[in-house]
């Protein structure tokens, strides 16, 4: 239900260049018999395959930020929280849509919740299939296990496990940190906690927000009954070139180190870094020298180059430099 005045929730929605996908999401949220009240704000990066024009046709309830240049994710979201007047906030990637009674079990849940201050949804695929959306805050024990592939061989034990792989998705328990493409604040964090932090362009930004979240008292809480069909991977397909999206990836993760556990935790996780993707890169060398293909090859690159790039901590140098990117 569409309000007026003060909503229920304000769902913000960043797009670039996901016409069709963006559509999909807001018939979905359009089509909806939820009692709660919303507003929708789409902020465009700069998009030309004519998406400003099919939401001003097709949804022209919807309020829409222009930005004239693609500003990655963390800004064009504050944009929009910043004009947001709902009770509580949901972000919403562009390739989801937004199942039955979603909504209205998010809201209820944390009017209901007076200790959460974030939600999120189960997330599943195209197929209706699971898709895995709750992590563990990384640790510099978990980035061990990663590197030295303990927890590939023990996905189970939570002793080396990431959350993902061994919470239930069957129940709604509370998780460190959720998945971005759909999560719910509510006002009351957003004004104690501040919006995401721009140094995180593309990724972390989630990540970093729910450690703010728990850090200031809350709790962070994953809503198994309510469900969004997450297309992962949809927006950002025609933006994977020159592998850009990995530098940004590994720009991201460095940065979130350093402010949470300073240069001394950032070179402790570089060198683990190093010592990981190494054996990585001997085992896939060894491979492709007995059975070569392109796919390999280019994993070999991608392996290479991220060791490299811990090696001097600078990703732009094996990975392209600094650009515009896009969720």
């Amino acid at each position: 239900m569409r309000a007026d005045d003060r909503p229920d929730i304000s769902i913000v929605i960043v797009n670039r260049n996901t016409c069709g996908l963006l559509r999909a999401c807001l018939h979905s949220i359009d089509i909806l018999p939820d009692p709660v009240t919303y507003e929708i704000i789409v902020v465009d990066n700069a998009s030309t395959d004519g998406s400003v024009q099919m939401v001003e046709s097709v949804f022209p309830y919807v309020r829409i930020i222009r930005n004239e240049t693609n500003t990655g994710f963390a800004f064009p979201n504050n944009q929009g929280l910043k004009l947001a007047r709902g009770r509580h906030i949901l972000l919403l990637n562009s390739d989801t849509e937004v199942m039955t009674g979603a909504l209205e079990r998010l809201v209820r849940y944390l009017d209901q919740h007076n200790s959460v201050g974030a939600c999120g949804p189960r997330l599943l695929n195209p197929d209706g299939t699971l898709q895995r959306s709750c992590f563990s805050f990384p640790s510099p024990w978990r980035h061990l296990s990663d590197m030295l592939d303990l927890a590939r061989i023990f996905p189970r034990n939570r002793l080396f496990a990431n959350q993902r792989d061994w919470f239930d998705h069957t129940r709604t328990l509370p998780v460190d940190w959720v998945m971005g493409a759909a999560l719910v604040v509510r006002r009351d964090v957003l004004n104690e906690v501040g919006v995401l932090d721009e140094r995180f362009t593309l990724y972390c930004n989630e990540l970093d927000w729910c450690r703010r979240i728990h850090k200031a008292g809350w709790d962070v809480h994953f809503v198994h009954e309510a469900e969004v069909v997450h297309h992962c991977g949809a927006t950002r397909r025609d933006e994977d070139r020159g592998f850009r999206l990995q530098s940004e990836f590994l720009r991201n993760h460095f940065d979130y180190i350093r402010k949470h556990y300073g240069v001394a935790g950032l070179l402790w996780y570089r060198l683990w870094m190093v010592v990981g993707f190494g054996i990585r890169a001997i085992r896939i060398g060894a491979i492709n020298s007995v059975r070569p293909t392109d796919s390999g090859r280019a994993h070999s690159r991608l392996v290479r180059g991220t060791f490299r790039a811990a090696l001097t901590g600078q990703p732009e140098t094996f990975f392209g430099s600094r650009e515009e990117h896009s969720p």
